[in-house]
């Protein structure tokens, strides 16, 4: 039997259409706590300052394209700990 052993990511977040997170899911590889804090909060306040304008320019990729370029932002978790994590953006459902 072959076992096949797909990829997660490591971190997943669920935006409305302004950018603002409805939904977190986080892999088993990375063990934080609290992240729904960030439910109900725009994406690029959660990120370093640097990386808010490069999460601003994907979410307006995604709703221009369907699809974003990848990009490194810096995530600040509630905890405090700051992790580098490439992310893309998708628009789900079509078109607005």
């Amino acid at each position: 039997m072959t076992t096949l052993n797909i990829s997660q990511p490591d971190v997943t977040l669920l935006l409305d259409m302004s950018g603002v997170i409805r939904e977190v899911t986080l892999s088993d590889a990375i063990s934080e706590k609290g992240v729904e804090a960030w439910l109900g909060r725009p994406w690029d306040e959660t990120v370093t300052e640097i990386g808010g304008d490069k999460v601003r320019r994907m979410v307006e990729d995604a709703l221009r394209t369907g699809v974003s370029a990848f990009r490194q932002v810096t995530q600040r978790f509630p905890s405090g700990r700051e992790l580098p994590i490439e992310y893309t953006t998708v628009l789900l459902g079509g078109r607005p």
